[in-house]
């Protein structure tokens, strides 16, 4: 999907990518972003999800300059997951009456969400239709996270917990599998954020699962 800035990439085109461009890892971007940034030789830039799926930018000088343009944006409107998840006790509480909200908000049938990896392609059809600024917002973001984590839950029986983060300015949703794995959920924010429109809660879902097979059971 082509952007203003550059390009959408699939897993696939974003290694071809680094195999037909000369390229080196920004370890300084790397770190704030959580994810790799390499500097391409032709002067842009590429970032790699955790997924696989990139984001190509036709000038790293401009990623630099949005970059941190936008954390000084959330500096001066402090932390904006405090305002999209407002009440984080009701994932201990009330998951369900969130879950149920969701079909109303999304415009989409309520027997479409039945728990399944698949049903999560609807979710991304809304998201494609409605847009990411859309489901970052207070109405709809906390019914979104927690429907993905039940469907997350269901598949590793594990547990909504509160965790508290380091700075103990908020507490934030995940799911913790009896082996003491956690799914941190509200890293859906960071999806939104890069891909947009392009965000895929399936996607999201699909790299958590397939993490929990990979840990030997106890």
């Amino acid at each position: 999907m082509k952007t203003r800035h550059g390009a959408t990439l699939s897993v696939r085109a974003a290694k071809k990518l680094l195999e037909s461009v000369a390229h080196r890892l920004d370890p300084e971007m790397t770190k704030e972003m959580l994810c790799p940034v390499y500097i391409l030789e032709d002067g842009g830039a590429l970032i790699v999800f955790e997924d696989g799926r990139g984001t190509h930018w036709f000038s790293y000088e401009e990623l630099l300059a949005n970059h941190r343009a936008s954390v000084k944006r959330a500096q001066e409107r402090g932390d904006p997951l405090t305002e999209l998840v407002p009440l984080p006790e009701r994932f201990r509480t009330d998951v369900s009456s969130m879950v149920a909200a969701l079909p109303i908000l999304l415009g989409i049938k309520p027997e479409s969400l039945d728990y399944s990896e698949e049903s999560l392609d609807v979710v991304d059809e809304a998201i494609k239709r409605l847009g990411s600024e859309r489901m970052m917002t207070a109405e709809i973001f906390p019914s979104l996270i927690a429907y993905v984590g039940e469907v997350i839950r269901r598949q590793v029986c594990g547990a909504w917990e509160l965790r508290s983060t380091q700075e103990g300015t908020r507490l934030e949703p995940e799911i913790v599998e009896i082996t003491g794995g956690r799914h941190q959920l509200l890293r859906i924010y960071k999806e939104l954020l890069e891909y947009g429109r392009a965000a895929s809660m399936r996607a999201f879902v699909h790299v958590a699962l397939r993490k929990h097979r990979m840990i030997p059971p106890h």
